[in-house]
């Protein structure tokens, strides 16, 4: 799990920097209808967040996907930095004169709805022309995509190249060397601040747009990446993006993951628990009595653990949620203790190597011994017969069949062949 670390001197700034993937809980809801969605958010109707945070971007960059595709013409949806003196907590500001103290503000990007995209770089409070508060500026039509990848990187000397899809942004007029110094001392004092929202008012414009109001109107920001290797001025550290601490590993068993469907079935509780990707909800489930399968919601982290689960059907949101089903590991049953009493000598071969060895390896129970000795019979044939017939399965039957020509020497060989038992 991605550690956080609070900055807590004002102005302090870290030793060494980091690359760092906020998420929605490292925003403020400035207002309107905001929800987590990936490493950022979604924005219904007029809204917005603004970052706690405030970095020193030189030598840096921020980079993002975007999603405008439920955007409405007229409406402003964005994505920006300002940088407040004394850091986030001290309020908001921006470039234009209104309630709020004036700051520099750099629009990465503001779109008409899903028609037009402006980048914007406001260095100056002032209408004295460069970078002011009209903006040194570059527009493109976003209709090859209305989903598209946004990367801004600044230089060490305060220079900034923005791209959009892996393609420069041609900004007008500057920032022009002076410009660049401004931005440049502006990051080492005060950092830049992240504000996402949207608004009906002022869009860019070029006369091909038309217009539309904010009802229903909807964008998002996701996989966000702040790279800010001279560190933190104000604010708290998010989760930076190095790799988290691994899930704790699942009970033995299985678990099939299906991206993209919903398995219904029956909830195991009545809240959800939140996990960070669909195999940590796995472990989860697969450590819960009574767990057959879970569901993982990606925008919101919530593991909805479930007792029963349906058929997979598609989840009807383009991949919001990720679904499985878990399958315990079957343990075999043990092996059976071994017995107490001697064993039988084994179905084939002769144990022992002969009849004798074998015998004298035979129990002396009462129940057990004729039938060892039967068994030994079977298994190691001596080729003699100390009756010249049946020696029988003990020392009483054999020494009983011993013929009178040879009753001593039978009663010798009897002696020898059935050495566990006494003749009484």
């Amino acid at each position: 799990m991605a550690s956080r670390q609070i900055i807590s001197a004002v102005g302090m700034q870290l030793a060494r920097g980091e690359t760092y993937c906020p998420t929605l809980g490292d925003f403020d809801i400035a207002w309107g209808s905001v929800s987590g969605e990936g490493n950022g958010w979604r924005v219904d109707g007029e809204g917005g967040v603004h970052g706690r945070t405030s970095w020193n971007l030189l030598g840096g960059s921020i980079e993002f996907d975007m999603d405008v595709c439920g955007a409405q013409t007229g409406v402003n949806n964005n994505f920006y930095t300002i940088s407040p003196q004394g850091g986030p907590s001290s309020g908001y500001c921006d470039i234009q004169t209104n309630d709020s103290p004036i700051c520099m503000e750099l629009d990465i990007i503001e779109n008409n709805g899903k028609c037009l995209g402006q980048t914007t770089w406001h260095v100056w409070g002032n209408k004295d022309g460069g970078c002011d508060q009209n903006g040194c500026y570059g527009q493109y039509h976003l209709d090859d995509s209305c989903q598209f990848h946004m990367r801004t990187e600044f230089g060490d000397d305060g220079s900034i190249t923005q791209y959009r899809n892996g393609q420069i942004i041609p900004v007008n007029g500057g920032p022009s060397g002076t410009e660049k110094e401004q931005i440049r001392q502006n990051m080492e004092s005060t950092g830049a601040a992240i504000a996402s929202t949207q608004w009906t008012g002022w869009v860019p414009d070029d006369g091909s747009c038309g217009s539309g109001d904010s009802n229903g109107a909807q964008f998002a920001v996701t996989n966000v990446v702040v790279h800010a290797p001279k560190g933190i001025k104000f604010g708290p550290a998010p989760p930076t993006c190095a790799d988290p601490t691994p899930s704790p590993p699942p009970s033995p068993g299985m678990c099939e993951t299906m991206v993209g469907k919903n398995n219904d079935g029956t909830n195991l509780q009545s809240t959800a628990t939140i996990t960070h990707s669909a195999e940590e909800c796995c472990s989860h489930c697969s450590s819960t009595s009574g767990c057959a399968g879970y569901t993982w919601v990606h925008a919101n982290n919530e593991c909805w653990l479930k007792s029963s689960v349906g058929l997979p059907r598609d989840d009807e949101c383009g991949g919001c949620v990720t679904s499985g089903t878990f399958t315990a590991e079957t343990t075999p049953p043990p092996s059976p203790s071994p017995s107490s009493t001697t064993p039988l000598p084994s179905p084939s071969g002769c144990p022992g190597g002969d009849l004798k060895s074998c015998i004298e390896m035979c129990p002396t129970g009462a129940s057990v011994f004729p039938l060892c000795v039967t068994e030994c019979s079977d298994r190691c044939p001596s080729g003699t017969s100390c009756t010249g017939g049946d020696d029988g399965v003990d020392l009483y039957s054999c020494v009983h069949n011993c013929p009178a020509e040879s009753f001593s020497d039978c009663i010798d060989c009897c002696s020898g062949k059935f050495p566990s038992a006494t003749l009484v």
